[in-house]
């Protein structure tokens, strides 16, 4: 059985408060989703090749791949101004250097053109529509729609005849329109049309800034190219905000049924930036299709180390996040790499993501099962878990928060006290219980397992883990008062779980006496 989120995805609502502009109006060359196709999938050729999921490198010096043994590939990005010096001539060579780099150390890569500055001869074509914010090409003209699929063509044809073709995981593509991710301005940053600068030959193509549908078809128009170039040969990512912000009524779902993949570029387990639900949209949308088996997710973060209160615990829940949302495909950024050389915290997270990335759809071929502890109150919300599922959370349990990592439970150089759950005698949240994926729970019964608990190390008293009534099916765990948070670990038989616990529970955690404890993650793995 499949892990299935029972939060529902209205992304009809969540129409992600695009404050900026939409263009109007119908532009040719600019498609439309179909929306008669009907909801079966499409049957569609995949790449024969399969690449490791797991973490990536993105935004680091490539060399570190090579150096870092749970990197499991990396990224190559060109800038569209470098590979096409002029129309219809194409330099590949940065592109070429980089898939030989990885062809010597046997490791996959991304490929992504970005589009952060713009080729020169671009403004032969089409009018400069600059303002305060830098470059901006008249991207809803047909000539720049036309220009956009004839280097995404030469490039599908390029990697399609390279005899690397088989190291790339995906093609990552992106708009291109208003730097690299945008296609929309705010209005106040908008320019007039008088002061826009027209290419030498006088076209003028007459659609104004206005609201309305244009940006959205551009957007999909440019995410269809991709697909029609490079598939199947070649897996394409597409941008999340496609679904979720051009069309949250699911009128573009066709594309993921005709094996797109998506990607996202801001995860971030706390709020940043203005309406959270902006971001927390996509996050939803890869519980909604990745989780549940019906595409493959590439997750990047945002921001840098300076970024966030307690980087360390930052980049571990970033982690088990992009788990929970059944991302297969974790981009770690240079300098959480960087970090993991100096402070070994850092490490065993990557491990962690190594060991689970891929099975989300698989109980009985994952590794183990676990649940992370902690309400949040976005990004998205609630535990995190993976095949393990803890009953009633907040009927049984208090969460625990940590002011984003400003205020650590436990030791600050810990990774796992960002979030957690605790007992609470006093109000009578003495015990919560967990229940295991039934296709998991059977999996297990013909070997051993270990069962592992992580809780924090403070104050005196003792908790209990159950996994059935009597002694036989118990164990207490005495605290110290050591203030850090510590790994209780008991093996056991598989068979140990059977559901028969109260509310049908596997296992439970339970207060002894008047203190209350609090845990982190309960996690059970296959013994190897």
């Amino acid at each position: 059985m499949k892990m299935m989120m029972r939060a529902k995805i209205n992304t009809g609502a969540i129409t992600l408060g695009v404050a900026g502009v939409i263009l109007a109006g119908a532009v040719a060359g600019i498609g439309a989703p179909n929306t008669k196709q009907g909801s079966a999938p499409t049957a569609v050729a995949q790449p024969t090749q399969e690449h490791p999921a797991g973490c990536y490198l993105i935004w680091g010096n490539r060399d570190l791949v090579r150096t870092c043994d749970f990197l499991k590939g990396g990224q190559i990005m060109v800038q569209w101004r470098d590979i096409a010096p002029a129309r219809g001539k194409y330099d590949w060579s940065k592109l070429d250097e980089g898939l030989r780099f990885f062809a010597k150390i046997g490791r996959p890569t991304t490929v992504q053109v970005n589009a952060n500055t713009k080729p020169d001869w671009l403004w032969d074509y089409v009018a400069n529509c600059g303002n305060n914010r830098g470059v901006i090409p008249q991207y809803w003209d047909p000539r720049y729609i036309t220009i956009q699929k004839e280097w995404i063509t030469a490039l599908a044809d390029h990697l399609k005849a390279s005899p690397y073709k088989h190291l790339i995981l995906c093609v990552r593509a992106s708009p291109n329109a208003i730097g690299t991710e945008h296609t929309w301005v705010l209005p106040a940053d908008r320019s007039p049309s008088d002061t826009w600068i027209y290419p030498p030959d006088g076209h003028r193509c007459p659609t104004p800034w206005t609201r309305g549908e244009t940006s959205k078809k551009y957007y999909y128009t440019i995410m269809k190219t991709y697909m029609d170039a490079l598939m199947p040969e070649i897996n394409v990512a597409l941008r999340a905000n496609l679904f979720t912000q051009s069309y949250p009524d699911g009128e573009a779902q066709h594309l993921i049924d005709e094996g797109g993949w998506i990607f996202g570029t801001g995860s971030d387990i706390d709020p940043h930036g203005g309406n959270y639900k902006t971001y927390e949209a996509v996050d939803l949308l890869s519980v909604q299709m990745a989780r549940s088996g019906k595409t493959k997710a590439y997750w990047e973060n945002w921001g840098t180390v300076e970024s966030h209160p307690n980087g360390i615990s930052w980049n571990y829940w970033r982690c088990l996040m992009e788990l929970h949302k059944g991302v297969s495909y974790v981009a770690v950024k240079g300098w959480a790499v960087r970090a993991s050389l100096e402070n070994p915290e850092y490490r065993p997270t990557f491990e962690f993501v190594n060991r689970y990335a891929g099975f989300h759809t698989s109980p009985t071929k994952s590794p183990g099962a676990w649940c992370a502890l902690r309400k949040g109150k976005e990004r998205p919300s609630g535990n995190y878990w993976w095949f393990l599922e803890q009953i009633d959370p907040d009927g049984t349990s208090v969460a625990v928060e940590s002011d984003y990592g400003r205020k650590m439970i436990g030791l600050d150089e810990q990774r796992f006290g960002r979030f957690a759950r605790r007992t609470d005698v006093t109000s009578g949240k003495r015990e919560f219980f967990f229940r295991l994926d039934p296709e998991f729970r059977a999996s297990l019964r013909q070997q051993p397992c270990r069962l592992r608990v992580w809780y924090l190390d403070d104050g005196q008293g003792a908790w209990q883990v159950r996994w059935a009534s009597g002694p036989t099916g118990e164990r207490t765990v005495q605290k110290s008062g050591s203030g850090r948070w510590k790994e209780y670990v008991v093996d056991l038989p598989g068979s140990a779980f059977h559901g028969m616990l109260e509310r049908k529970g596997d296992l439970s955690l339970v207060a002894m006496g008047e203190n209350d404890t609090t845990f982190h993650m309960v996690e059970i793995t296959r013994a190897r």
